[in-house]
């Protein structure tokens, strides 16, 4: 199923989120977290034909790709905000990508078992990612 993403201003950036210079985000819930990906890393992306995900078996170091978004001309790595293990992905992203524009509810695409789950280190709270695209957009 090839779907056209659309952009929008609905993606909410919470203070609960945390956020990679890669433009993933994660919220963590006690000793598990959602992660997700920002709508800026999509910028250009064009139609969305599939999404992958990798093997759950393996623990994930921070940066290690976990899925990959399919389009007619590029590959897009999303990788894994923190070290950790999969324990559940998100399938409906699979068969409806356009959720995964849509925020924590509906575009979390891993639940994952953070190996300190209780650290933020190396990533990025909301305004200070906010900053971050602004000056990206503006240059």
């Amino acid at each position: 199923m090839c779907i056209a993403l659309r952009m929008t201003n609905s993606f909410s950036y919470s203070d609960s989120s945390f956020y990679t210079n890669d433009h993933e985000w994660i919220v963590f819930e006690g000793i598990v977290a959602y992660v997700g990906v920002c709508p800026f890393k999509l910028i250009g992306l064009g139609t969305i034909k599939k999404i992958e995900f990798v093997d759950q078996s393996a623990r994930f170091d921070k940066g290690a790709c976990f899925a990959t978004i399919f389009s007619e001309e590029y590959e897009i790595k999303i990788h894994m905000p923190v070290d950790g293990w999969v324990i559940e992905s998100n399938m409906r992203t699979a068969e409806t990508p356009s959720h995964i524009t849509q925020g924590i509810k509906a575009g979390w695409m891993a639940k994952i078992r953070p190996v300190a789950p209780y650290s933020r280190q190396g990533l990025l709270q909301a305004e200070q990612y906010k900053q971050k695209i602004k000056k990206k957009a503006h240059s």
